[in-house]
């Protein structure tokens, strides 16, 4: 069974796309589950601008959403940033079936079963 942080390595590692802040963003969301983008530039000690054009990008791939939450305070609302599991969840689904394939190759049998 894999589990925590190893499981967001193995989904990672399948996509060579990501950049070294990008997957630092990831693994401090998974860490710390919902932040802000101020919470996540104290956190990776790295320029405001920096870290939201690299959110805007994960957003878009489908790896982490944004939302926000009434505290009741007057003024604009805070928005968190935090991992979207389903894409996740899909992208190790696409793992197990490409290791699955491999290993069937590799062995000789037919792919159609």
């Amino acid at each position: 069974m894999i589990e925590g942080k190893n499981l967001l390595e193995l989904i990672l590692t399948y996509d060579h796309f990501l950049s070294p802040i990008q997957y630092k963003i990831l693994e401090v969301l998974w860490e710390h589950e919902d932040l802000t983008r101020a919470d996540l530039v104290k956190l990776l000690n790295t320029p405001r601008t920096t870290v939201y054009d690299n959110l805007v990008k994960l957003e878009k791939m489908g790896f982490i959403k944004n939302f926000t939450r009434d505290t009741g305070i007057k003024g604009r609302p805070k928005v968190y940033w935090a991992l979207n599991y389903i894409t996740l969840l899909k992208k190790l689904s696409e793992i197990k079936k490409e290791s699955k394939i491999k290993r069937r190759l590799k062995s000789g049998q037919s792919l159609r079963n």
